[in-house]
């Protein structure tokens, strides 16, 4: 798991920091990673992606092969990198 929030979220729009930045994560008070909340998991930016899949709530969803440039790269580089400074790609 990368990321996990809800459709729609004043908090996880296109400009929060933590989509283009490294940390950012859902963490406890002592910086442990908590599981069953909304937020940003350390994956996000490290783990080497082969493919991507989007689900919500109801089981639907949406997976995608990388190729090229983009296989084995973490989302945060793929975002980095498809995004650049451009932070209004609504």
């Amino acid at each position: 798991l990368l990321f996990s929030g809800p459709g729609v979220s004043a908090t996880y729009r296109n400009v929060w920091p933590g989509w283009y930045n490294v940390g950012g994560y859902v963490l406890n008070d002592a910086g442990v990673m908590l599981s069953g909340y909304d937020g940003k998991r350390e994956a996000y930016d490290l783990a080497p992606l082969v493919g991507v899949r989007f689900e919500d709530t109801a089981g639907g969803f949406l997976e995608f092969d990388l190729l090229g440039d983009f296989r084995n790269r973490s989302l945060l580089s793929i975002v980095t990198r498809c995004m650049g400074s451009d932070r209004e790609n609504d």
